[in-house]
């Protein structure tokens, strides 16, 4: 369109397109046999992209439309009896509707799960007759002088990624309470909660280490074994993160549930509030004991000490805050708290970044991570030629 490197973004342009024209035409089986294994093994989830209540009847498929949650009612244009068809392959088999689903088994945001469906194929069928359009074009010689095409592909590569983040919302929201019909919700539940304590846990780890230096030697390579790596600092460090973030993680929930389940999150909140209350304090402590260097700086700076004892005083705020029903409150002070620790650690550790166990000479400092001029410069000169 700008009349320059013609030639070499004519050919990259045909080669784009037969592929994007093969995969887009392709979307139309993949789609198709994904929505018949929906059909098979995750009813309700169909059921709510087409917002399909009927117990047991003929389903027609909607091109759009809208979801009464309250009437259990859908208005819209439908193609009357083809999602039968589409499951089927015949007019006549019924499919089963959220009627047929225990309610505590079916998705509870249907109207949301049935427009970000929708949203998603209405994408794919208007890459179809883009691409077909185009291909026809090239075919006829007559594409590069359709202008208003060749701008209409610029934005159009957004399309694929909003169609993937949609179709993802109508997928994960369309399966709940289950990742997979009347098995895997349990499972998900303990593996999901078993990796989400490790990846806290480890977080904490790392940051422990770090805070009491690594046995970093002379040349910069690390001298340890990995035993070392669970020491008693940074094992406790892990816990005062796994504690941390539980407590931040059932404030959120607590947001978003009611009845007994937010009672339950409520007691959370109060059993990891206290949890991450005792386990900081005893970190703090042997910190300040054990790590003389940060603790010098303290001691210098006695302002600092302000900053653990308010992070003490957020964490208390939050359970407060919960118990006054000013959730949304209460996350702000349960992220502030993690904010805060991290404000904490880089104040102790400046202007090292990793320090040494060894000799405070090997440390990792700032100046250590800066860019020299040999890097710094052909990186500029990189930057600004792109915007040449």
């Amino acid at each position: 369109m700008k009349g320059r490197f013609v030639d070499m973004s004519r050919k990259a342009f045909r080669l784009a397109l037969l592929l994007a024209t093969v995969a887009a035409c392709a979307q139309l089986f993949s789609g198709h046999r994904s929505a018949q294994l929906v059909a098979e093994y995750q009813p309700a989830k169909l059921a709510a992209f087409e917002g399909h209540y009927d117990s047991l009847a003929v389903a027609d498929l909607y091109l759009f439309g809208m979801v009464n949650e309250k009437t259990e009612q859908v208005s819209g244009l439908a193609i009357p009896k083809m999602l039968t068809f589409l499951v089927h392959e015949d007019f006549v088999t019924p499919v089963p509707g959220l009627h047929s689903i225990p309610k505590e088994n079916r998705p509870t945001r249907v109207n949301f799960v049935f427009q970000t469906y929708h949203a998603m194929v209405a994408i794919g069928m208007m890459l179809i007759g883009l691409t077909l359009l185009a291909s026809f074009l090239l075919w006829r010689k007559k594409l590069y002088r359709q202008k208003w095409l060749l701008q209409l592909f610029v934005p159009a590569v957004l399309l694929p990624q909003i169609a993937n983040q949609v179709g993802w919302y109508s997928a994960e929201v369309g399966r709940q309470p289950w990742v997979v019909l009347r098995w895997w919700r349990l499972m998900w539940d303990i593996n999901y909660s078993a990796s989400s304590v490790l990846i806290a846990g480890l977080l904490g780890l790392m940051l422990g280490n770090v805070v009491q230096g690594i046995a970093i030697g002379p040349d910069f390579e690390y001298k340890g074994s990995t035993p070392d790596f669970f020491n008693p600092c940074a094992l406790l460090t892990g816990l005062t993160t796994i504690a941390l973030f539980a407590m931040h993680g059932a404030i959120y929930l607590v947001m978003k549930t009611e009845n007994s389940l937010h009672a339950r999150l409520m007691g959370m909140v109060a059993v990891t509030s206290r949890a991450f209350v005792s386990l900081y304090v005893l970190l703090t402590m042997a910190t300040l004991i054990y790590i003389p260097e940060i603790a010098g700086k303290f001691r210098h700076s006695p302002v600092l000490f302000g900053i653990p004892v308010l992070a003490v005083l957020f964490s208390i705020n939050v359970r407060r805050l919960a118990e006054k029903r000013r959730y949304r409150w209460a996350f702000v002070f349960s992220g502030s708290t993690t904010a805060l620790l991290l404000v904490l650690v880089a104040i102790g550790l400046f202007p090292v970044v990793v320090p040494s166990s060894l000799n405070a000479a090997y440390d990792l400092r700032v100046r250590d991570s800066a860019s020299t001029p040999g890097t710094c410069v052909p990186c500029s000169s990189l930057l600004l030629s792109e915007y040449r």
